[in-house]
Order: structure tokens, then C-alpha cells, then sequence
């Protein structure tokens, strides 16, 4: 069975989100293409769950969007749940539980590569660390690689109503749930110039690395092709 993929948005052009869905209609099997939150002008999915954007941060506004998505009878009980800048750069097999290292590690080597100094998304994880680790999980793992995840809609539910306040979902669900874990390789690129990119099955961008630098001009390439879901 192909699971539908869930896209999480706020409303406005993107053109990440663009071909985004032209690699997945390349490389990734699905059911249905399903928006929730807002839609660009230009994409008509297969089903957009139309949510006003109206929380304070981007982090509530998404999870307002993965609740409404949860809730909704209409979306499959097992969902991909996707990023708009995932380029799924390589026919995709997964089972959707990966994570690149321990959620300290993780830590450590963004702060490190800052020269130590703690930003709101480390403080975040950290937070999301203790949480895990107040919930009898010593040594999460981190599943905020940048790659599809797959989402049960009951499970996800459950682990929102617990931690109603913690922003990390990712991290909650895959360490709070059961089932094999592969270990990946998180391609997030932000330096524009770099190359390590090549090869990868999967890539996501920062804006100004996709729409300015070398990894934009080589996803541009790589999936030229119009999809179905573009006007």
C-alpha cells in the first residue's frame, strides 16, 4: 500500500515545494499528495486541508497543521509526513524511522560548529531531551534528519496530547514509538558553495542554498519535468 504524503504549509509561493513533489512523482511511491495549512496559487494538490495560519511561531502554527491532519478521517491512518524543501534525489526505500546519531550528539555538534554557543534550536532540543529523558528514553536518538518519516495518525495523536507544549515532534514520535530504526546520513545543505550533496538519496536546502547556490541549480536539473500537481 502506498501511503498518502502529508505536506505541512504556510500560505505564499514556494518554489521548493515545487519540485519537491517533482521528485516525488520521480522517485518516491504514494498515495495521495495532501496539503494542510495553506496552498501557492500555482500547486493544486490532491487534497489541501485548508488551516488558517494563525499562531504566534511557525512551530505552533505546524503543529496545529499535524493535528488537523491527525484528526482528519480522510487522510490514510499511516502517512508520509514531508518537508517542501525533501528532494528525494533517488528511487526511495524506507521505513520511515531513521535517525543519524544520539540527540546529545546531535547537540553537541551544531553547538560546536557555533563556537559553543547554545541558539533557540539547541535550547529546544535540549528541552526536548529532558522531556524524553523524564519519559524513561536515556539515550534518544535523533530523528530530526531532514528525510520523510513515517507518521501513524493515532500514535502521533496520543504523543500531542502528552506533550502538548513540546515543539520537537520528531524526536517525540520516534523515540516514543517502537519499530527498527535505520541509520542515515542527515543532508542538510546550508553553505551554498559546498558539494557533499552529490550522490545523496535524499537532500534538503536552506532558501538562499536552494535559490542561490549550486544545489538549487543541480535539483533544477534534476527534475525539469513539470508534475501533475502543478498549474
Amino acid at each position: 500500500m502506498n501511503h498518502d504524503i502529508v505536506y505541512l504549509l504556510k500560505d505564499g509561493p514556494n518554489e521548493e515545494l515545487r519540485y519537491s513533489l517533482r521528485s516525488v512523482a520521480k522517485n518516491f511511491p504514494h498515495g495521495r499528495i495532501i496539503f494542510v495549512g495553506g496552498c501557492p496559487e500555482d500547486i493544486e494538490p490532491d487534497v489541501h486541508i485548508r488551516i488558517e495560519q494563525t499562531e504566534p511561531t511557525k512551530w505552533a502554527n505546524t503543529r496545529q497543521n499535524l493535528i488537523a491532519a491527525c484528526k482528519n478521517p480522510g487522510v490514510s491512518d499511516d502517512f508520509w509526513l514531508f518537508n517542501d524543501d525533501f528532494f528525494i534525489m533517488k528511487p526511495y526505500k524506507s521505513n520511515g524511522r531513521e535517525a543519524d546519531n544520539t540527540l546529545w550528539h546531535h547537540i553537541a555538534e551544531i553547538e560546536n560548529r557555533h563556537f559553543m554557543t547554545m541558539s533557540k534550536y539547541t535550547l529546544m532540543l535540549r528541552h526536548c531531551g529532558k522531556t524524553l529523558r523524564d519519559a524513561g528514553i536515556i539515550k534518544p536518538l535523533n530523528y530530526a534528519v531532514h528525510r520523510p518519516m513515517l507518521i501513524n495518525k493515532d500514535k502521533a495523536l496520543q504523543i500531542i496530547r502528552r506533550f502538548p507544549c513540546e515543539p520537537m515532534f520528531r524526536n517525540l514520535y520516534g523515540n516514543l514509538t517502537t519499530g527498527e530504526t535505520q541509520a542515515v546520513k542527515d543532508i542538510k545543505i546550508t553553505n551554498w558553495s559546498t558539494d557533499r550533496y552529490e550522490g545523496a538519496d535524499i537532500i534538503s536546502t536552506e532558501d538562499k542554498a536552494f535559490r542561490d547556490g549550486k544545489v538549487g541549480q543541480y535539483i533544477r536539473a534534476s527534475f525539469f519535468k513539470p508534475s501533475i500537481w502543478e498549474r
